[in-house]
Formats: C-alpha cells, structure tokens, sequence
C-alpha cells in the first residue's frame, strides 16, 4: 500500500518536469477594412493571421505562419500580402523572411528559437484611394 502511494506521488512530478520543456504557443490577429472600389463598389474584407511557436523538440524550433482573408468576391483576387517573419534563431542572431505574393500564403520558419514575430499587410490594389479611405490591412502576432 505505501509502494502505491509513492509512485502516485512521484507521477505528477515527473509530468511536471517533462512538461516545463516544451511548448507551443499562438498568437492571431485580424482586421475588417471597408474601402470603395476603382468602380465604385462598397466592399468589405477582413484580414487574418495566426502565428505559432513550437518548441516540443529544443533542437528544432520554429514558427508557422498562417494567413486568410475573407469578405465579397473582390477581395480574393485584388490584393498584394507581404509577410514579414522575424524571430531569433539557435544561436541568438536575428533573422527575417519576406515574402511577398497575390495570393494567400503560409510559411514554417526553422530554428526559430525565441523573439518570434509576424506582420502581415494586405494591400487592396481594387480601392480606389480618391475616395480617402484606407486601402491597407497590417497586422501583428507575436507568439511567446
């Protein structure tokens, strides 16, 4: 009966222990934009992105970034995204990844050990900037 009790109690010390090393974490953003479009149009799109960090396994660390958007049908294909990933990485020194495309992208970033960061910018190359409305969506996620 006591040998029971002892393995009880030393379970939860041994989970705790494995469990201090290794996390994952998540951090989202998102923003809705109303702008009028080079015809004319009212249209809302929204913008989103979840970004997180990994480090279960200490000797491979990294981010992944994931982005959307959403909203009427000329938000899909009138957009330019630039993605900026930065973070440190095994070794301490600053990294950054940019990507730009017209087109929704994701991305893992290796070796991201700590500092991790994400900003995302969707530019609506459909608004029509007489009209003195904002043409742009940024956004930030900064997983611990």
């Amino acid at each position: 009966m006591a040998a029971a009790g002892l393995a009880t109690a030393a379970s939860p010390f041994v989970l705790g222990q494995g469990a201090a090393h290794a996390a994952q974490t998540s951090a989202q953003d998102s923003e809705t934009l109303q702008f009028v479009t080079d015809e004319g149009v009212l249209i809302e799109c929204t913008g989103s992105v979840t970004a997180w960090h990994d480090t279960d396994d200490p000797n491979n660390p990294e981010m992944r970034v994931y982005t959307s958007i959403s909203g009427d049908n000329d938000c899909y294909d009138n957009f330019l995204m630039t993605s900026t990933a930065t973070y440190r990485d095994k070794n301490g020194t600053p990294q950054r990844s940019i990507v730009s495309s017209y087109s929704i992208q994701s991305g893992t970033y290796a070796n991201a050990k700590t500092n991790t960061s994400a900003k995302v910018e969707f530019l609506f190359l459909n608004c029509d900037e007489s009209q003195g409305l904002e043409c742009t969506i940024t956004l930030t996620a900064s997983p611990k």
